[in-house]
């Protein structure tokens, strides 16, 4: 009689601890509090940084030159583009990530290829609202003279180097932009 009586007394016991300790975790660990509403948070996917570039458009700014320009050691051609970056997330981009200019290649239809021309970092954005979210570039683009009167494609790409983990991977490139650059001057 006392062994069953000491089972029925531990099995008792732990059936009460377990629903005590279950009780305790709920106080321990409730629903995240948002500091800035003082109010519980909707458990769900983490927040994240989402960049892209703002209307997939790059713009011109003036008709491409022939100048001189370090870049190219001497004489070239040179072409300024500008774009707006932004971060539409609801989380900052904490690291560093480049904007790539790049520039489609003459191939055969179906074989297109792209090469980098030039590109700029950044070091982070904040999320979407919160002070500087968005980024306005101004970006030279140099070509050779030997490229004097034809018509090149560039487009630009942010976190081209997927430094930056995003909601949304999808809309870090710009559409293609034509630019028919200037014909050599004859003397």
């Amino acid at each position: 009689m006392n062994i069953r009586f000491l089972i029925i007394c531990v099995l008792l016991f732990s059936i009460f601890c377990s629903e005590a300790f279950c009780e305790k975790a709920k106080e321990v660990s409730p629903s995240p509090v948002d500091p800035l509403t003082q109010t519980q948070q909707r458990i769900g996917p983490p927040a994240m940084p989402d960049l892209i570039i703002v209307g997939r458009k790059v713009d011109l700014i003036r008709n491409p030159y022939i100048g001189f320009g370090s870049a190219c050691r001497g004489e070239c051609i040179i072409a300024q583009i500008k774009f707006r970056i932004e971060n539409r997330g609801n989380a900052p981009a904490r690291e560093s990530f480049k904007v790539s200019i790049m520039q489609e290649l003459t191939s055969p239809p179906g074989a297109e290829q792209e090469v980098l021309t030039d590109g700029v970092f950044i070091n982070g954005l904040n999320r979407s609202g919160v002070g500087e979210f968005y980024a306005d570039l101004l970006v030279p683009i140099y070509f050779p003279l030997s490229m004097a009167g034809q018509k090149v494609k560039v487009r630009a790409i942010v976190d081209s180097l997927n430094n930056v983990r995003e909601s949304d991977e999808t809309r870090n490139a710009s559409r293609w932009l034509e630019i028919q650059l200037p014909p050599l001057k004859k003397y």
